[in-house]
């Protein structure tokens, strides 16, 4: 989902007629991006099951552990990050509540699912035993809302290079829009698959 969302955001940038940074530049850093927060979300799922296997209720988890373990991932980002023109170097102080606000809620709804999938025939059908779909939808929204936000603020992180040093404000905004407005129509489409009994989960290798 992750993947297919950074896809659809630089196929929508792509067809504005002016955007202050290169989309070949853009595109390695979101794909980049997109793998790191993959990452994340896989640490806190693991963290949830093994939580609530342990016989701790949903999103009974220790959030600032989880935090500083999701830093080794950020770092391990920024290595392999070796694009021309910038640099990263992650300012905490801009993501850490939103950071610590969606592992908390992703570990709660992980926790929430886990406990009706015994019994469940498919992801699709655990989820409708755990949610409405309205309430579906206001989880995933959220969960994609706050990725979107510290992405956006992560551009305080950024450094560019002449002659992209002036395009950063820009930049944020563009992005920010953009994930805004596919993250809307995401919700509405895997809301309807998942709620449909349509949607597959396979595990990306």
């Amino acid at each position: 989902m992750l993947h297919d969302y950074s896809r659809r955001c630089i196929e929508r940038i792509t067809r504005r007629s002016f955007f202050p940074v290169p989309i070949p530049m853009l595109s390695t850093y979101l794909e980049s991006n997109i793998n790191k927060e993959a990452d994340k979300d896989r640490l806190i799922i693991e963290h949830a099951a093994e939580a609530l296997a342990s016989g701790k209720e949903p999103g009974d988890v220790d959030i600032d552990e989880i935090f500083e373990k999701t830093k080794a991932i950020d770092q391990a980002f920024v290595r392999r990050l070796l694009i021309p023109s910038f640099s990263v170097k992650i300012r905490y102080e801009d993501i850490a509540d939103i950071r610590k606000k969606r592992i908390a809620l992703l570990s709660a709804t992980t926790g929430e699912v886990l406990r009706k999938w015994e019994g469940s025939s498919s992801f699709s059908a655990a989820v409708r035993n755990t949610y409405t779909e309205s309430r579906f939808r206001e989880i995933f929204l959220e969960v994609l809302h706050l990725y979107n936000l510290e992405t956006r603020n992560l551009t305080n992180s950024i450094k560019f290079f002449s002659p992209f040093n002036r395009a950063i404000g820009a930049f944020a905004v563009t992005m920010f829009e953009t994930m805004e407005a596919v993250a809307a129509v995401m919700v509405e489409e895997y809301a309807d698959k998942v709620f449909r009994g349509d949607c597959e989960c396979v595990e990306r290798t």
